[in-house]
């Protein structure tokens, strides 16, 4: 690694979702033992610096406001008794709940545990240090530009440190280091479930050092050459680097631990070896956010509903049936934070109204890529942005009253017109969804959105709604019972459609922001600017 160990650690914002973008260091637990800081000091350019004073020991330590993409935050600090985690008094780096989406992290480590004292030169931590949960947010997205240059490790000075970032998909590297005792690696990356790889140079890591444990099956490990076999519950694949080069023009695969692999890098992230890969269409998926194995069921919830057959793949390329639908469930399993893969020729996964086919898991999950491959099949190319002529209700109740999908931000809804009902109470109770899909539509059919996010309870954030000419009930009860939402963007210009907004956001939360097209007028109440809201134009 050839970072520079002067640089302090730093936060620098990648997205974000409002105007009012925050970090701040929070505090989980109150008491007299509550690990805080002795000294906190923070630039925005590393070279001028402020000291934080009256410093609480719970809840938001401090906080860092009025954010923009690409700003940086520099920090030097030292923890109480050297410790970010002691007896659950848990202090971490918490950006989301705060309005910034994703960052990214850098920098040398040991400015968080020598502050106005930290040279650079700092190669063993204070006595007793821990870091454990310092990064345990899921908005941490980039973690690559971490230096973690200690040279003598023991105790638990990593443990958790990482633990169920599902955000992250940069990993730091992890240097060479003499362990003297203690497992400072336990769980490090566990439940990390977006991390593309992990580095390791440590050729003094032991088997017991759980480093591996709980992680992403997808995740691919670059190990140095020297470095002994590491203990995979996870059967994660595993890249021996060589070091010296070496001629594999002619290889036509590469097969490490029975897997194929079509690319290998150094510790540098430099491709040292490749093969191109067959192209993966972005078929819609169901992806574990448990850890731990889950089912996945579908099924009719009305006889009328529509029989369909399903197909499924856990790569995206090789295709098996599933099963045909009907009141009983066709089940597949899928492995902790595995995905598979659905597709199905339809004109509608839905009859009428609630006669419908539902998608469902036992456990936590989140859902992503194109929608469109659950009515195009094998014949579905990524590139249909309209529905399958003379369909409606297409995907209505698709995730009915499903408590488990959190996730839907990576859900690919590409039809650009609508249908009628083609949406209508897809996401209808969803209580644990925390993020929507983006609704790029821009011709609006009768009752296209109704009900679509009725009753989800943990849904904040409306998605974008760029349609300029409202159609009859399109938004009717589409965000009713969203109890926290406490944002809305929706730029139509035309809203004299027959009642498009009747109870769309009844029950919201009461206060929040509603942006508008300027020029606009607007009615108030649950059938059009919530009550008691900042209303914002553009």
């Amino acid at each position: 690694m050839n970072m520079d160990k002067t640089i302090p650690f730093y936060i620098e914002v990648v997205s974000a979702d409002s105007s009012q973008h925050r970090i701040c260091f929070w505090q989980m637990y109150s008491g007299e033992s509550s690990t805080s800081f002795d000294e906190l000091l923070f630039s925005y350019d590393n070279i001028t610096w402020t000291n934080v004073t009256d410093i609480p020991t719970y809840g938001a330590i401090y906080e860092w406001t009025n954010l923009s993409v690409g700003d940086r935050i520099y920090i030097k600090a030292v923890p109480t008794n050297n410790h970010y985690y002691e007896n659950y008094k848990h202090l971490y780096l918490a950006p989301g709940q705060f309005g910034v989406r994703e960052m990214k992290i850098g920098g040398n480590i040991m400015s968080l545990f020598y502050g106005s004292n930290f040279t650079g030169n700092e190669t063993t931590f204070p006595q007793e240090s821990n870091s454990r949960g310092l990064f345990c947010r899921d908005n941490i997205k980039d973690a690559s530009q971490l230096l973690l240059p200690a040279t003598t490790l023991s105790g638990s000075i990593y443990q958790y440190m990482f633990e169920d970032n599902s955000g992250l998909v940069k990993a730091p590297v992890i240097t060479q280091a003499t362990i003297r005792g203690g497992y400072p690696y336990d769980y490090m990356f566990q439940g990390c479930s977006s991390l593309e790889n992990i580095t390791i140079e440590n050729t003094n890591i032991r088997v017991s050092d759980y480093i591996l444990y709980r992680m992403s099956p997808k995740t691919i490990v670059y190990k140095k050459e020297g470095v002994t076999t590491l203990a995979n519950p996870n059967n994660l694949t595993v890249v021996t680097l060589k070091n010296t080069q070496f001629n594999v023009a002619n290889t036509k695969k590469w097969v490490i631990n029975n897997k194929e692999v079509r690319q290998v890098v150094d510790s540098q992230g430099r491709v040292i070896w490749g093969k191109s890969s067959p192209t993966v269409l972005p078929y819609f998926y169901v992806e574990d956010m448990s850890g731990s194995e889950n089912t996945l069921s579908i099924n009719k919830i009305s006889d009328y509903a529509p029989t369909l057959t399903i197909e499924m793949s856990r790569d995206g390329i090789n295709w098996s049936t599933m099963g045909s639908t009907s009141k009983t469930a066709i089940t597949a399993s899928i492995p902790a934070y595995g995905r598979v893969y659905l597709r199905c020729n339809t004109s509608s996964w839905c009859a009428n109204l609630g006669e419908a086919n539902c998608i469902y898991c036992s456990q936590s999950y989140r859902v992503g890529g194109n929608i469109m491959s659950l009515l195009y099949g094998s014949n579905f190319t990524g590139n249909e942005v309209i529905f399958p002529s003379g369909s409606d209700s297409n995907f209505s109740y698709l995730f009915f009253n499903s408590s488990n999908i959190s996730d839907a931000s990576t859900l690919i809804l590409p039809a650009t017109t609508m249908t009628e009902l083609c949406y209508a109470g897809m996401f209808h109770s969803c209580r644990a969804l925390t993020t929507a899909p983006t609704l790029p539509a821009t011709t609006l059919a009768n009752y296209c959105y109704y009900s679509m996010f009725y009753g989800c309870t943990s849904l904040a954030t409306a998605p974008a709604l760029p349609a300029t000419t409202l159609a009859n009930f399109c938004y009717q009860c589409m965000f009713y019972g969203c109890t926290v939402m406490n944002n809305i963007t929706c730029l139509a210009t035309d809203i004299s459609a027959s009642v498009p907004l009747a109870d769309w956001v009844n029950s919201v939360s009461q206060t929040g922001t509603f942006t508008k097209k300027a020029g606009v007028t607007w009615p108030s109440g649950v059938s059009g600017i919530p009550s008691g809201w900042t209303v914002v134009e553009e």
